[in-house]
């Protein structure tokens, strides 16, 4: 039996993630974020989102120049409210 939280399946990697991802939205410790960025770009995303604080200017700094789409040090709650 698979682990849940808040009746969600929890998953052991982006990979195992069965459908297309839109925005992976990130809410690591900084330190953590390049590893997850390799690990997305093996998976395909449309947005790489790094929450404030949660920044990683190595990961920004490839993912932009391999031509990702990255947000950076915005609230995606913020925004959408902001956007709707």
């Amino acid at each position: 039996a698979g682990q849940t939280i808040l009746g969600e399946k929890v998953l052991a990697s982006i990979q195992d993630v069965p459908e297309d991802i839109d925005i992976i939205d990130v809410f690591r410790r900084p330190s953590a974020v390049p590893a997850l960025a390799e690990e997305a770009k093996k998976k395909g995303f449309g947005v790489f989102w790094m929450q404030p604080g949660t920044e990683s200017p190595e990961a920004i700094k490839h993912l932009d120049q391999e031509g990702y789409r990255v947000v950076a040090g915005r609230c995606a709650k913020i925004e959408s409210n902001r956007l709707l």
